[in-house]
């Protein structure tokens, strides 16, 4: 079957284009025609009617004759690459026709009464190289990347796989409140996960170099936490060493200072690993934001100073307890503070009752013992028992059920509820437990 030849009405009819555009984009050597050897007319293929199409399709979007002339013979990436270039050159558009909008728009509402000085600073100002760059940093601030999508999918996963939990445990009760959560969490999860797609779709190579840029967090951020989870192990059994007495039950650090150390420790520990990266690695950070941490290297000893004043205080914020008695441990009296369990005046065991606090003993369903000694507030929830004592290993809790034993024996004051235990999520074994604590009197 032989090639379809053409005359240039043919291609009119068929483009669109006029005679005079055709014959144009030939003197430009847009495309290339062959003619006929007997009268010298222009023999147009099928190739070069598709040819015309594609110009005309660019030229629709405004791309110059010299641009389509490079991009008709690109494919691939390198074309991918350069009509990205014409998105974004619309995003610009849009930007500048908006602010346009805006000054015809209070041009009209002053009606011939405004200040021309002041629209010229306007103009001046959508034009200058701070807008330019101010342009650039919102664009970046608002391209998402994989490492976020999947961040973000880690961080409010948790409430929609807790449901499932909840739901396999029968914890009814906490069903509703967690359903309500989830159904946030997949409404937040879609809408990002939405907006990496549409991002990536329209700015494919924008949102790669950024996912690029974040690629490095990932292994950094294992390592973070391996630091992290090995310093808290480290303050864990350093505090043992230091401050177990002998023959002691378990031991509680306050949760309220854990929080903190945790927090100067990973900041920490990120900015020295990541500075590592920079640095010695000669990774480029620019991308992950992460300007904060820099004020460790501008103030290194003032930094170290506060991390070892952090680290000190949640070291000897710990309280101990023997056969016989409570020793607690202040950073004001690192060497403690022993009270017998006759100096117990009151005790509380309940569950708590809020929806989010720092404190993991506050939050609604995590049960707590609390022991009130000369004025001085203890509270026992995630204690750590000694590991030579075969009984506490084999049933957790069971040194706070033996520890309230002989506080009531002593006729010690209790204040006790059960209310909101059916939102703990810990194993009916655990669950009984608390409750026979709370209900000992």
């Amino acid at each position: 079957k032989g090639e379809i030849i053409m005359t240039i009405k043919d291609v009119e009819k068929i483009t669109g284009l006029t005679a005079k555009s055709i014959r144009y984009y030939e003197d430009k050597g847009l495309v290339s025609v062959e003619r006929n050897e007997e009268n010298a007319y222009r023999n147009y293929t099928e190739e070069n009617v598709k040819r015309f199409k594609w110009i005309k399709l660019y030229r629709y979007l405004d791309f110059s004759v010299e641009e389509i002339k490079e991009l008709l013979d690109m494919e691939g990436e390198l074309l991918s690459d350069k009509l990205e270039e014409k998105m974004d050159a619309y995003d610009n558009h849009i930007s500048d026709w908006t602010a346009k909008k805006d000054i015809l728009a209070s041009l009209m509402k002053d009606n011939g009464t405004a200040d021309v000085d002041e629209y010229e600073e306007v103009v001046e100002f959508w034009e200058s190289e701070e807008m330019d760059e101010l342009r650039e940093e919102l664009k970046d601030a608002g391209t998402p990347s994989l490492s976020l999508a999947i961040w973000n999918t880690l961080i409010f996963g948790a409430p929609i796989c807790m449901l499932f939990v909840n739901i396999a445990r029968e914890l009814w009760s906490a069903v509703q409140f967690n359903a309500i959560i989830a159904v946030i969490s997949t409404v937040i999860l879609t809408a990002s996960w939405k907006h990496y797609f549409e991002e990536r779709k329209y700015h494919k190579k924008r949102v790669q170099e950024k996912g690029k840029g974040q690629a490095i967090i990932w292994p950094l951020m294992l390592v973070v936490l391996v630091f992290v989870f090995a310093g808290l192990i480290g303050v864990l059994v350093f505090a043992e060493k230091i401050f177990a007495p002998k023959e002691w039950l378990f031991y509680e650090h306050s949760q309220i200072l854990s929080v903190v150390m945790i927090f100067f420790m990973v900041f920490a520990v990120v900015a020295i690993i990541f500075d590592i990266a920079r640095k010695w690695l000669h990774l480029n950070m620019e991308k992950l934001d992460l300007e904060y941490l820099d004020v460790i290297y501008k103030y290194p000893v003032q930094s170290i100073v506060v991390w070892v004043i952090v680290m000190y205080i949640c070291l000897t914020s710990v309280t101990f307890v023997t056969e016989d008695s409570i020793i607690r441990h202040t950073p004001f009296c690192p060497q403690g503070e022993v009270y017998a369990y006759e100096d117990v005046t009151k005790v509380e065991a309940k569950f708590g009752d809020r929806n989010f606090a720092i404190a993991e003993y506050k939050r609604k369903g995590s049960f707590s013992y609390t022991v009130y000694v000369k004025d001085q507030k203890i509270v026992f929830s995630v204690p750590s028992v000694n590991e030579d004592i075969e009984r506490y290993n084999e049933h957790s809790y069971l040194e706070l059920e033996e520890f309230d034993a002989k506080l009531m024996e002593l006729g010690v004051t209790k204040e006790s509820s059960d209310k909101n235990y059916n939102y703990c999520d810990f194993d009916k074994e655990y669950v009984d437990r608390f409750l026979k604590i709370i209900n000992n009197k």
